[in-house]
């Protein structure tokens, strides 16, 4: 999601529990939470919920986009399910390193 409407359509796919879909357009779960990069202030991780769920899943807000009723990320469902789960409203920079390096960010 590159566009400079990136963080206020993230807002409103928040706001509004828009189902995030993989990829390949399976269904991974709801919006539940951004998590922001602390330097820029802009989202860096969107934390999707799957029903019956206690913990978020975070996905790498690159790569994805929202349109109309969906948030689609850049990654198959699979690699999204075995990524490391949170409870925590904010991440320590162990956590973020555990989920880039999952990702395989740069």
């Amino acid at each position: 999601m590159q566009d400079s409407d990136q963080p206020a359509k993230l807002q409103r796919a928040r706001r509004d529990e828009l189902v995030v879909e993989a990829e390949d357009g399976e269904a991974i779960g709801r919006v539940d939470s951004l998590y922001y990069d602390l330097e820029t202030g802009r989202p860096a991780w969107i934390g999707v919920r799957a029903e019956g769920e206690r913990q978020r899943t975070l996905v790498p807000v690159e790569g994805s986009r929202a349109t109309g009723e969906v948030v689609r990320v850049g990654f198959p469902r699979a690699v999204v399910d075995a990524a490391p789960r949170v409870e925590a409203e904010e991440i320590d920079e162990v956590t973020e390193r555990r989920l880039v390096d999952h990702y395989e960010l740069p």
